[in-house]
């Protein structure tokens, strides 16, 4: 199962993370105790261990974040209609040995100044741009770091396919201009691979947006590149190049948001309030769904003893839980923490959370 695999991916990346926030996910207590639920029809959870709530650094926490964050974008798209939508793809020039930080700083500041001045306010007259909404992505291969800008623009009409082009040979020229001013003309792209225009109309915006999460054993980067998850996994396997590509893409994407709405977009297109990522890292460890339930609860001093002798475990209890439920998950706890099975010590409760 991929979420498994995600939470194991996680586990094994905690020798390494750079930022502790990440090393104490899935393992670290804010409670005095751990609870395991499990449910036939609803996903078993384990309450009590910390998120992170990072949508870079953690597999699990990430793979929560784009699943909320795409269903916005796919609402929003489904709101306007996917006709009036069009994709917009900006890369910049990049060469091996540029560090990360600076370049995704600059391909962020780089955009800002695409949408201020007069030149911009006329491109939005012209191509009735009323929203838009960003996101990045990013890969690293024989070049080096290649994060690219990949923006849905919320237009007044169905543009034409003459529209289309003219919109990216004036994206293009407007693109370069911007990327000088914050690169350098060492970065400028071509005019042939600086601004693609594509229509929004078959789904693939989720994916090319970073949005949809991939079992990263599968899914291989475009030209050879990987991919962040893809550059981890290698990582957790021992590769020492990963485990040093991982930790500069970590820290240069520390702070950065995934996502970045125009003002008054979200209300414009039927959104409502939005979430944080760690808000809604946090919200899948809630209890219950509106189906009664068994939780048994684990003090927290076996679950912190079976994390300190298998860095696995958190992974491993998940998987009992998906298997025997919650008292699977519970005995296992205890013989991961080199204990004996103490069954009056495991409290057992039925939960229930209202429904909606």
């Amino acid at each position: 199962m991929f979420s498994l695999f995600r939470r194991r991916l996680r586990d094994r990346a905690k020798a390494f993370q750079p930022f502790e926030r990440q090393r104490c996910c899935g393992s670290a207590l804010f409670t005095g105790s751990v609870a395991y639920v499990g449910s036939e029809k609803g996903r078993p959870r384990v309450i009590g261990p910390e998120t992170c709530g990072s949508v870079w650094a953690c597999p699990v926490c990430s793979a929560r974040i784009r699943r909320e964050r795409a269903a916005e974008i796919k609402a929003a798209v489904e709101h306007h209609g996917s006709e009036h939508v069009v994709m917009v793809t900006l890369t910049v020039r990049h060469e091996y040995g540029e560090a990360f930080k600076p370049m995704a700083k600059n391909i962020a500041l780089a955009f800002r100044k695409l949408l201020g001045g007069r030149q911009w306010e006329r491109l939005c007259e012209t191509y009735g741009v009323e929203h838009y909404v960003r996101g990045v992505e990013t890969t690293h291969g024989a070049n080096g770091w290649h994060p690219h800008v990949h923006a849905l623009f919320f237009l007044t009409h169905k543009p034409s396919d003459a529209e289309m082009k003219e919109l990216e040979v004036q994206m293009g020229e407007l693109w370069a201009s911007r990327v000088a001013r914050v690169f350098g003309a060492s970065n400028v792209p071509s005019a042939e691979y600086g601004v693609r225009v594509t229509r929004c109309h078959d789904g693939t915006y989720l994916s090319k947006m970073g949005l949809e999460m991939t079992d990263p054993g599968t899914k291989e980067g475009r030209r050879g590149n990987r991919g962040p998850w893809q550059i981890l996994e290698d990582a957790t396997d021992g590769d020492k190049s990963s485990i040093a590509i991982w930790k500069e893409y970590v820290e240069g994407t520390r702070g950065h948001r995934a996502l970045t709405w125009s003002k008054g977009a979200k209300k414009a297109l039927g959104l409502g309030e939005e979430k944080s990522d760690e808000e809604i890292a946090k919200e899948e460890a809630s209890v219950g769904n509106d189906e009664q339930e068994t939780m048994r609860v684990v003090r927290g001093e076996v679950w912190r003893a079976a994390c300190a002798r298998h860095v696995e475990a958190p992974t491993l209890i998940y998987a009992a839980l998906l298997l025997a439920g919650s008292e699977g998950a519970a005995r296992l706890t205890y013989e991961l923490a080199g204990l004996p099975y103490d069954e009056k010590a495991v409290e057992v409760r039925s939960c229930r959370r209202e429904a909606g």
